[in-house]
């Protein structure tokens, strides 16, 4: 991955945050860095054109351009929707280039676990529609109510529109503040399994997309499956040729009319399956956190091993590792209290008793 820097513009193409291992990003740690590559004093100019990500990691990055004493000037490319746009209210000034988009939109998250743990992402949630209603209502002059308002509703703005709700300046194409493009590289990089709360970014997931943003969306693959989960299940069966003409000899027998050709995927059926995908993947995620182990989510969602099997396998090695911390210099525990560890680390991964 690379975040581009050219003199003192910085692009920012794609993910808000590391979503899947093989789509570009970029995260606040890289924007911090490239700011700082550019000066804290200088003014800069941010070229953005991403869909959405993370809301947390939005935060981050719209509070370090917030806090950069140079001017900001953000130039929406193309699209900044859910997180993307947060961000981009940072700019003291923003500009829509022409034929771009700005969405804003609730944030939303997935939960795993008891009724407890659901009331507490609702709190959680609440908490980030207040917080990112003030930055939106601030840029624009609007009410928080009206900003809520807007998330409620996911609002769509082309760029007059966007300048007529105050989310940003004027309509334009500014051009990039000097020439000679620096590639700034960073370590490769895995999502964090802690970082499940974002703003839903895939078209599939949003409520009101204008027509543009569909055609928009096939044209660039965007609701594809990841090559790893449902491509091969799409891909057509192969199939042995058949012949077509008589064969010599004279045989009379009619030729064997060819196979129809199979459909071609359905979007909905793609578009569920990559929801399905990043819903094991974010459970996975949790069960290896919960399990103390995140650092074998990879390992089981490389091998799609079924959840069930992830579940035995947390439990199973937990329990062994909590049979021998509990081993004291005084005494061994009790068959009764192994026992008690056990269950409890089935409980904790979701298994039922036998």
């Amino acid at each position: 991955m690379a975040v581009i820097v050219e003199n003192q513009t910085i692009v920012l193409t794609g993910t808000v945050g590391v979503l899947y291992w093989d789509e570009p990003g970029f995260t606040a740690a890289e924007v911090a860095l490239a700011l700082a590559e550019i000066g804290h004093d200088a003014d800069v100019q941010i070229r953005l054109n991403s869909d959405g990500g993370y809301a947390s990691e939005a935060a981050a990055i719209h509070a370090a351009l917030a806090r950069h004493a140079g001017k900001v000037t953000v130039v929406i490319e193309g699209i900044a929707a859910s997180a993307a746009s947060l961000l981009a209210m940072a700019g003291d000034e923003i500009v829509m280039a022409p034929g771009s988009i700005l969405m804003i939109h609730n944030p939303a998250t997935m939960t795993w676990g008891t009724s407890a743990d659901h009331e507490t992402s609702l709190r959680y949630l609440k908490a980030l529609e207040k917080s990112y209603a003030g930055i939106y209502a601030a840029r624009s002059g609007r009410t928080v109510e009206q900003s809520l308002a807007d998330m409620h509703a996911e609002v769509w703005f082309a760029p007059e529109d966007a300048v007529a709700a105050g989310y940003a300046n004027r309509v334009g194409n500014d051009d990039a503040t000097g020439t000679g493009a620096e590639i700034i590289e960073f370590p490769e990089r895995e999502p964090d399994p802690l970082a499940f709360t974002m703003l839903r970014h895939e078209p599939g997931a949003f409520r009101n997309v204008p027509e543009q943003i569909k055609a928009l969306a096939v044209a660039n693959g965007w609701g594809k499956p990841r090559p790893t989960q449902a491509a091969a299940a799409a891909a057509p069966k192969r199939q042995e040729p058949t012949m077509t003409t008589k064969p010599t000899g004279g045989d009379s027998t009619a030729p064997k009319p060819s196979a129809p050709t199979p459909p071609a995927p359905d979007g909905n059926a793609v578009a569920t399956a990559r929801s399905e995908a990043l819903a094991y993947a974010l459970e996975v995620n949790d069960l290896c956190q919960i399990a103390g182990v995140p650092q074998r989510a990879k390992a089981f969602i490389e091998a799609e091993t079924p959840v069930a099997d992830i579940r035995k396998a947390l439990a199973s090695k937990q329990a062994a590792d909590a049979d021998e911390d509990e081993i004291s210099g005084l005494h061994a525990p009790v068959r009764s209290e192994r026992f008690s560890l056990a269950a409890s680390m089935r409980r904790r991964v979701g298994l039922k008793e036998a």
